[in-house]
């Protein structure tokens, strides 16, 4: 059994509790914006170009068995003929370019996550799956996932929720804790900034707040989308409406994948944009408090 996966982070302390192993899959179904692993978002691996490493030694075209690379003042990838052979990648001395992930066997990457267990376990850690949208993966993730548990490692699976409720349903049992994106409340502001309604995520929060399994929302909070007053307060009665009994985290907007664009020769998005200001970030969280959630600044 194999999945493309993009990285794997040892180490992580943001993506749940204590010191973990963050699993990083390719491909998900929405197109945020603000997406700080834009290389993931396809569902197969694309080619990526750091262009402060190149040497201009062409080796890369060279190297390419199928011609889907072309020098153009930097490599011109033909993803249409691109076979993700990887003999690009193996050739560059100057590690100047890359596929965004790799096909690895399960075994693999369970054993890459159980090398640090000794760590999950001094500080409640443990495995975290994310993307990209790893519930697009559902067989590999749903082994990954017992076969961690099996070994006694906690369990994460950071989703956008835009996926039917059956495949939630099937992994929550071998699922300690869900990091789920909420991102907007109106569905024509969520079309805009994502590239998908919100329908699906709306009644899956709902489920989830019905399910009883560990739930953390966060809401990446981002000018122009919802860093507004009236779209955090729509947001927070819903959740309220809900009964959502879990951990609201607001994080502001940072732009630390934007040279992850420049890589993939696509242009940022949000450039320029500022992010919320530590005032602005405390007003809405107490809109939050306001309505009972507990609520906190990620």
């Amino acid at each position: 059994m194999e999945a493309h996966i993009n990285n794997i982070q040892r180490f992580s302390i943001h993506d749940g509790p204590g010191i973990r192993t963050t699993v990083f899959f390719q491909g998900c179904n929405l197109q945020c914006q603000w997406c700080h692993n834009p290389d993931t978002i396809p569902a197969a691996p694309v080619f990526r170009f750091q262009d402060h490493r190149c040497l201009g030694c062409g080796a890369c075209v060279h190297s390419c068995p199928a011609g889907a690379l072309q020098w153009k003042e930097r490599p011109f990838w033909r993803g249409d003929l691109c076979t993700r052979c990887g003999s690009c990648q193996a050739a560059c001395p100057a590690e100047a370019c890359s596929l965004s992930s790799t096909a690895m066997a399960l075994d693999a990457v369970v054993e890459t996550v159980r090398r640090d267990k000794p760590f999950y376990d001094a500080s409640g850690g443990g495995m975290t799956c994310s993307g990209g949208e790893p519930m697009l993966t559902l067989d590999f993730l749903y082994t990954l996932l017992s076969r961690a548990k099996a070994l006694g490692i906690h369990t994460a699976v950071d989703t956008a929720a835009n996926i039917p409720w059956e495949h939630y349903a099937r992994i929550i049992p071998v699922t300690d804790l869900f990091l789920v994106d909420y991102k907007a409340e109106g569905e024509a502001v969520h079309r805009s900034a994502t590239g998908g309604g919100n329908r699906r995520i709306r009644d899956n929060l709902r489920r989830f707040a019905d399910c009883g399994v560990p739930v953390t929302i966060r809401i990446p909070v981002i000018p122009g989308v919802n860093a507004n007053g009236t779209e955090i307060t729509t947001m927070a009665e819903h959740l309220w409406d809900i009964r959502f009994a879990g951990t609201v985290e607001l994080l502001k907007l940072h732009h630390w994948g934007e040279a992850k664009y420049k890589a993939l020769g696509r242009t940022y998005p949000l450039a320029g944009v500022e992010p919320p200001g530590d005032g602005e970030m405390e007003q809405f969280r107490d809109i939050m408090l306001g309505r009972h959630l507990n609520a906190v600044i990620g």
